[in-house]
Formats: C-alpha cells, structure tokens, sequence
C-alpha cells in the first residue's frame, strides 16, 4: 500500500505541475510585464527576459519570481542580514543539488518540487489512517486545487513545511519516534511556523505513553536550531530584520486582526477580504468537523501564529500561508464526499488558483 500512495503521489505532484506548465503556455502572449512591473513587485531583480513558449521559459524561467529568487541567492552566497528570515532547510537542499552541476535556477525548483512529492504522499498516508483512501485522495485533490498550490512548483519553502509535519505524524503514530522527530525538526528547520506542531506532537506521544522523551527532546531543539546559527555567525534574528526590511511587525492576534477589520475601509479591502477567508474557511473546515484532537491543536497554533505577524497592508500572503494547515484539507475531505460536491468545491478553488497562478507569472501579486 505504501508503494502504491507513493506512486499516486507522485502522479498526482506531476499532474499539477504538468496542468501548471499548459496553462504556462497558453497564458505566456497575455504576459505584458515589463522591466518597471518587475522593479515595483520585487526586491530581487532578475534579469529581464520576455516571456516565450520555449521549454525553458515554461519550466523555468516564469517560476522565477519573489521568495525563490531569495531561497536561490541564499543557496549561492549565504546569509546575508536581509534574507534571515528565510528558513535554510530549501536552500541547503538547493546547494546540494547546485554540486551535483544542477544550474542554481533549476536547483530550487527541484527541491521543491521533490519536497511536494512527499508532502503529498504523507497526506495521503496520514488521511486514509484516518478514514480510507478515497477521503484521502479528495483531501490531496482539494489541497492541489487550493488557491496558491501552485507555490508547491515554484521554489517556496510551504512543500518542505507539510512533508515535516505530515511525515511527523505518520511515525508518531506508529511509535516511530525518532523519525517522528526527525521530520518536526524538518518543519522548523523550514518555516518558523513549523514550531506549532510539537504542542501536537506532545499530544500523540501522552496519548500513546509511556513518552519517549529523548526523541521529543530533539524535536523541542527544532525551533532553536535556526535561531542558535545566526547569533553564533553574527546575524540578526528575522524578529530583527522583518520591521526594517519586510513591513511586518509582531503583534498579538487580535491586533493584527483589528487592523485588518479597519483595512476594509480603506483601499486594500478586497486585498484583507480575500486573505482573511483563507484562515476563516480553514478554521470553519477544521472545528466544525470531527477531527483528530492533534489536528485541531496543530490548526489553532498556526492560525494564532499568522497572526501574530502584523504585515502592510494586513494579512499579506495569508491564503498561501493556509496551505500549510493541512488539516482542513482533510476536513473538508470528509464533508464534500459526493462526486458533485468534490466537482464543485475543486474547480471554484482551481478557477481561483488559475487566476492567481496568471498574476504571479506577470508580476502582478506578490506571495
């Protein structure tokens, strides 16, 4: 069985991208960017080249574009106290593939593309442990079609984030606590925001005692590591560096949310709307379905931990960073079950995704 969600995975990761790369095609003559779009959206500028339908351009370069130009510079040079707050685990595995003679561009794609993959196959390994394979396949189908999946392609560091935590949760549940570990570690090692799923973790392992505690040890070390190498090298924390260079402060969650509430008055209010919706529908998804306590208590400490990060205008990136919550995947698997609905709820997602999968390779939406 494994072998085979293992296969399915991997079918269902190169069905996205192979979809991503026709629309790519057909979306490249209305592409009307320009040198000055690129300047205004983007604090990394890659050299200008007009977009054609040469394999190349499709599968590569129009993936070039925002936070992958970062995780790629990181891979080249190192740290520097602007890019801090970009997790190392993608570029680490981007420099391994750049010594293998894979061209830096392609080498971030890759990774990331490697890291869907998995992410994939353990939320499929994770939702049938939980009901069966077919709530497991509409819970990857709804995943892929949510809008902004399309990043799971594009050498951001959200597929390396879910491998951790679902694999993380797949051997904790088989009492396989070292490599339970080993993956939460992955997660913090990814994103910031892979710290909240150790409180889940902890509660897999009490339910399962006697506790393992070396194991959980190394797991509580994950959202140290990080933080411990940039003091040791003289680098500014991303808490530090996040005001000055990426507008965004720490705030308590009720703040950032009283700031969205007064955006809606103002110009960026189809802007706060339609990144709000991203955490109100995956916590509706998650607590009005009968769920898994450590899925509840997973979903709670990342949508309090978005909210924590008070960006200008507010709640920017929300709906790629609810991608991450998994678990309301899985939820609404086991609500939409008839083939209308499943029908239904993937192509309005995918018509949404479309539509920003088009402005993120015009420069037009930044994520």
């Amino acid at each position: 069985m494994n072998t085979r969600m293992a296969l399915r995975a991997l079918a269902a990761t190169l069905a996205l991208w192979a979809a991503a790369t026709a629309l790519a095609w057909l979306m490249v003559p209305s592409l009307s960017h320009t040198p000055a779009t690129v300047w205004k959206n983007s604090s990394l500028i890659p050299p200008f080249e007009r977009p054609a339908r040469t394999l190349d351009c499709l599968l590569g370069g129009l993936w070039q574009r925002y936070d992958t130009l970062w995780y790629r510079r990181i891979a080249e040079r190192g740290y520097e106290p602007v890019s801090t707050p970009f997790y190392p685990l993608l570029p680490v595995v981007a420099a391994g593939f750049s010594r293998l003679a894979i061209p830096g561009e392609w080498a971030v794609l890759l990774a990331s593309r490697l890291a869907a993959w998995l992410a994939v196959w353990g939320l499929l390994r994770l939702a049938a442990g939980d009901h069966d394979e077919s709530t497991a396949r509409r819970a990857v189908l709804y995943w892929l079609c949510w809008p902004m999946s399309f990043i799971l392609l594009a050498g951001y560091s959200e597929p390396f984030l879910v491998a951790g935590m679902v694999w993380s949760l797949v051997f904790a549940r088989d009492q396989r606590w070292w490599p339970a570990a080993a993956c939460a570690v992955v997660a913090c090692l990814s994103r910031s925001i892979g710290a909240t799923l150790l409180p889940a973790l902890y509660w897999v392992a009490w339910r399962q005692r006697p506790v393992r505690w070396a194991p959980l040890a190394l797991a509580a070390a994950g959202p140290l590591l990080f933080p411990a190498y940039l003091k040791l090298n003289g680098l500014p924390l991303p808490s530090e560096v996040y005001p000055f260079y990426w507008r965004t402060t720490a705030s308590a969650p009720w703040t950032t949310l009283a700031e969205a509430f007064r955006a809606l008055g103002t110009d960026h209010a189809g802007f706060v709307v339609f990144n709000l919706s991203a955490i109100v529908l995956t916590m509706l998804f998650v607590f009005t379905s009968r769920l898994r306590a450590e899925y509840k208590i997973l979903s709670a400490g990342m949508a309090l931990f978005l909210l924590t990060a008070n960006t200008t205008p507010p709640l920017h990136s929300m709906m790629r960073y609810s991608l991450a919550i998994f678990p309301a995947f899985i939820a609404l698997a086991v609500k939409a079950r008839a083939s209308w609905s499943a029908l239904l709820t993937a192509s309005t997602f995918g018509m949404v995704n479309l539509l920003l999968l088009y402005f993120f390779f015009d420069w037009a939406y930044i994520v």
